[in-house]
């Protein structure tokens, strides 16, 4: 969890507009909630994580 703690994150809010989903940047930083599957998530790409 220590890691978790210092991953960039990009806070980005889940919306839909018109059908289509816009979400954060994996290539910002990790998108959705690490700690809650229940909640939407996509993950991190390795930019972030240098």
């Amino acid at each position: 969890m220590k890691l978790s703690e210092k991953i960039k994150k990009d806070d980005t809010p889940y919306t839909m507009k018109n059908g289509v989903i816009y979400f954060g940047d994996p290539n910002i930083g990790f998108v959705g909630d690490m700690y809650n599957l229940e909640n939407p998530g996509y993950g991190v790409y390795h930019d972030p994580l240098n």
